[in-house]
């Protein structure tokens, strides 16, 4: 029976933004500051006159200044984060592609902001483009160009990808639920996935249902994220209308009251809820207004608030106010918009996040229904076993007779061990050879 997720109602969890200090005017090299402190125009008035001058901290590349009209970080499909290494720019009304150092990759002829493919890679990148008007021999040019300049090629379109975790109340467990196209099935989090997550997930409250078209997303789209540990213990006593992974970084962005704040591993929100978007999916069917706050890259985050852009660190201080008209960082090179036009810079202090190991466990480790027991030791992971010629041999759904039988195994089948239990001896989950269920539980006793 395949089972479908529906959601629970939470109640948000709303608190007042911090009031901000008085307004400064003062553009020379501005000291790091909170949200709270930072320098914040009353509505109305023009923006402070700025020298053709890095604040104090940015360090400047040398490379020239570009006189776009707006930089944009690059949304991926599917994922996340911004995209490292390149930018979508705006001149007039139309997009293109911009590499990081400052090479026009596509020329501005797009009607959206280029956004990437969570099918490329980093050698290889894959670009989104959107023109009102096709142009086939056009984009079949800057495609050739594209591809010259060693900047990936344009996509030709295909099927999505999803990723979402729930808690589920029925079963007080956390799972995974992810899949290209309809619906999936929920399965436990894999070692893999928790390093990944640094067992910190933003995850919505569901409970576990019968469907009749397989697993079904929760009712009501709106349902609040709060973060939590593998076991299902909030993070805080927060709710949130978005929220983002941590990405091996100090703090996390989401979304509260519409607008976005930045928290630590411990809960602590090291912000108020005042920041507005600065990157997203934009398309003319999804909007091409920016609607997702940035995550830290390597320690910062580019941040807006009242239509001003600053530079935030990994303690939640403003390193650069928002008091500019346009600032992007993707973790390697950011820019700048002064007086003059766009400036590059770096952060020398901007470090990679220390990403820890996980075991390299077989890709069914990930398809393990919730439902089932889910191993706690992988020293057998991958070791092959055959069963005897004992007869025919019942497969589990944990490890145990008291647990309800999903398939069965024939004499002198091989199977793959996938993992054991720490507390409950002479049984082993192993990956069926059939496909579906991918996983159970057999005695060991049976194997050879």
């Amino acid at each position: 029976m395949k089972r479908a997720v529906s959601s629970l109602a939470l109640t948000l969890l709303l608190c007042a933004c911090a009031p901000s200090a008085s307004p400064s005017t003062s553009t020379e090299s501005p000291a790091a500051s909170t949200p709270e402190s930072a320098a914040v125009e009353s509505p109305g008035n023009a923006a402070p006159e700025q020298a053709a001058a890095l604040p104090a901290g940015l360090e400047p590349t040398g490379g020239d200044v570009l006189d776009y009209e707006e930089i944009r970080p690059i949304a991926i499909f599917s994922d996340q984060s911004p995209m490292q290494g390149y930018y979508t720019m705006r001149q007039g009304e139309h997009w293109g592609l911009l590499r990081n150092d400052g090479q026009e990759l596509l020329p501005c002829v797009y009607d959206s902001p280029v956004n990437g493919c969570f099918l490329g890679t980093d050698a290889d990148p894959a670009w989104h483009v959107e023109r009102s008007e096709p142009a086939p021999d056009s984009d079949r040019e800057l495609d050739a160009q594209l591809r010259s300049l060693g900047g990936g090629h344009l996509c030709d379109g295909h099927g999505g990808y999803y990723q979402e975790f729930y808690w589920l109340t029925d079963l007080q467990r956390l799972c995974d639920y992810s899949g290209s196209t309809g619906p999936s099935t929920p399965t436990h989090i894999a070692p893999a996935l928790a390093a990944d997550y640094d067992g910190l997930f933003p995850a919505r409250d569901a409970v576990l249902s019968e469907g009749e078209e397989g697993i079904l997303l929760p009712e009501g789209s709106d349902a609040p994220y709060r973060y939590r540990l593998p076991d299902g213990t909030p993070l805080n006593d927060q709710s949130y209308q978005t929220a983002l992974p941590f990405g091996h970084e100090a703090l996390a962005v989401a979304q509260r009251d519409g607008r976005w704040c930045y928290l630590d591993r411990t809960g602590h929100e090291v912000t108020a809820p005042c920041y507005e978007g600065t990157y997203g999916y934009a398309t003319q069917s999804f909007g091409q207004e920016p609607s997702t706050s940035s995550p830290l890259l390597n320690g910062f985050a580019a941040v807006c608030r009242d239509g001003k852009f600053g530079l935030l660190d990994s303690t939640g201080q403003e390193r650069v106010p928002c008091t500019y008209a346009g600032l992007v960082w993707d973790g390697q090179t950011g820019w700048l918009r002064l007086e003059d036009g766009w400036h590059s810079f770096r952060l020398p202090d901007a470090v990679p996040p220390t990403i820890p190991d996980a075991p390299a466990l077989p890709h069914e480790a990930s398809r393990v229904p919730i439902e089932y027991a889910y191993p706690d030791v992988w020293d057998e992971a991958g070791a092959t076993r055959t069963t005897t010629s004992k007869g025919t041999l019942n497969v589990r759904s944990g490890p145990g007779t008291g647990y309800d039988k999903v398939s069965d195994l024939a004499p002198g089948t091989a199977v793959t061990v996938l993992g054991r239990s720490s507390t409950v001896e002479g049984w082993v989950l192993v990956i069926l050879p059939d496909g579906w269920p991918p996983v159970g539980w057999v005695s060991s006793e049976y194997l050879e």
